[in-house]
């Protein structure tokens, strides 16, 4: 016996296997793991504990919603550029113009560009489902769920050191392996347009819808369950698997690729914001764009991320 009186243990946080979530648990019933509030929605029974304040690290959204997201924004990519084209084809159609049959229309140059500058449209579908899944439903500010602005002593100088560790292995792949006919760069050097079309897409709206998926919904939702580093890991895997269509016949050149994945996520997780990974996107994609309509012949890889 001291005489000191026992201090109550502070409870311990746990992952909800319904939502993901960090809450405490609600210890009885038959769900003894769930949180008070998927306690409640399951059982019909009141809680007492709250889930943990929502922030860039600790979201209110756990893996099954960003997967859900990351899903729907592949289709709505895909959709928006079957309609974009089959749209096309309409319309040529119903001006009696010439337009290719079969899969030459995916050879068409105004074709492809309708369906390249429709990827705009699939990326505003995607921002508004991840506001959504972000805000819960409006119930918090997006940008401060996100993560946004420079922090952690992460700034520009930061982003463009790393800017040009990664170009530089891409103009140095570039030299030392002459790129194969992929079907990306056929597309690209169907006409002039095709080219302008990718640049305005890649420059204007993927960085920012691109990096708000993966680094700013995927990646806390894979870090608060295994860790940073396996976050990383993931969310630079799955990047790298998704852009690997454009160069399914050219693997020399997804080393770059797989570096900027990397870089890019690597700097979210640092800097617990999606602001450097936004800034260093855009830069990489300019640079590649400008190189694309002005210096097509670069060793430097052609293709925007």
């Amino acid at each position: 016996m001291t005489g000191q009186p026992a201090v109550p243990n502070e409870p311990k946080l746990v992952h909800c296997p319904s939502c993901g979530h960090d809450a405490v648990p609600i210890g009885h019933g038959p769900e003894p793991t769930l949180c008070a509030d998927c306690h409640h929605m399951l059982v019909g029974l009141p809680g007492a504990a709250p889930r943990a304040t929502p922030s860039a690290e600790n979201p209110s959204w756990g893996i099954p919603e960003s997967a859900l997201l990351w899903l729907a924004s592949y289709f709505a990519m895909l959709s928006s550029a079957v309609i974009a084209i089959v749209g096309f084809v309409f319309v040529a159609g119903w001006f009696e113009a010439t337009i290719p049959g079969g899969e030459d229309i995916m050879r068409h140059p105004p074709a492809l560009v309708a369906g390249v500058l429709s990827s705009a449209v699939g990326h505003a579908i995607t921002l508004l489902l991840a506001w959504v899944v972000v805000t819960d439903g409006g119930r918090q500010p997006f940008l401060e769920a996100i993560g946004w602005g420079w922090r952690n002593g992460i700034g520009m100088r930061h982003v463009l050191a790393t800017f040009g560790l990664v170009y530089a292995v891409t103009i140095a792949i570039g030299v030392l392996v002459q790129e194969p006919d992929t079907p990306f760069k056929q597309m690209l050097e169907t006409s002039y347009g095709v080219r302008i079309a990718v640049g305005v897409v890649a420059v204007l709206t993927a960085p920012i819808a691109e990096e708000v998926v993966y680094r700013g919904v995927l990646y806390p939702a894979f870090a608060r369950r295994f860790g940073a580093i396996a976050g990383v890991v993931l969310v630079s895997g799955i990047f790298l698997l998704v852009h690997a269509e454009q160069y399914a016949s050219a693997p020399a050149i997804m080393l770059p690729l797989g570096l900027l994945s990397v870089a890019l996520t690597t700097l979210r997780a640092v800097s617990g914001s999606i602001m450097p990974s936004v800034v260093l996107h855009l830069l990489f994609n300019g640079v590649q764009v400008a190189l694309l309509l002005f210096v097509p012949d670069s060793p430097a890889a052609p293709a925007p991320e």
